[in-house]
C-alpha cells in the first residue's frame, strides 16, 4: 500500500467515524425530545400546580395528568430541530427561539435540569455509535 492509498483509507475511516457519531447524536437527541415532550419525564412525573392552567389545557384537549411541556408544540418543534454541529465531534442543542429559551429556563428553575442526558440515553448514544461503526 502506498502512502497516498493509506491516507485515502484513513480519510474514509474518519468519515465513517464522523457519520456514526452524527447518527448516534441525532438518535439520542430524538430520544431526549420524546422523553421530555411526549412522555413528560422531567425528573419524575410532575403535576400541574395551577388549576387555571390545567383547565386551559383540558379545554384544548391536552392531557393534564403530568407536565409534558407540550401545549401548542412550539417548544418541542424548536428543540427537535435545534441540533447544531459545532465541530466533527461536538454538537449543541437548545432553542433557537428566544421565547422558547426563556420558557425552558423557567421550567428548569421549577423542575431541575431535565435536559441532561439520563444514563439510559448515554447508553443509547454509546450503543448506537458502536453499532454504526460496526457497519
Amino acid at each position: 500500500m502506498t502512502v497516498d492509498q493509506y491516507i485515502a483509507l484513513l480519510r474514509t475511516q474518519t468519515e465513517s467515524v464522523k457519520r456514526a457519531y452524527f447518527l448516534a447524536v441525532s438518535s439520542t437527541h430524538a430520544q431526549v425530545s420524546q422523553r421530555i415532550f411526549e412522555k413528560g419525564d422531567l425528573g419524575g412525573k410532575k403535576k400541574y400546580k395551577s388549576a387555571g392552567y390545567k383547565v386551559k389545557r383540558e379545554k384544548r384537549g391536552r392531557q393534564t395528568g403530568f407536565v409534558d411541556l407540550k401545549f401548542e408544540g412550539f417548544m418541542q418543534n424548536d428543540f427537535t430541530n435545534s441540533l447544531l454541529k459545532i465541530s466533527d465531534f461536538k454538537y449543541q442543542t437548545g432553542f433557537k427561539n428566544a421565547q422558547n429559551s426563556r420558557k425552558a429556563d423557567r421550567h428548569i428553575k421549577r423542575y431541575g435540569d431535565f435536559f441532561v442526558l439520563k444514563n439510559v440515553e448515554r447508553n443509547h448514544l454509546r450503543k448506537t455509535f458502536s453499532d454504526n461503526l460496526a457497519r
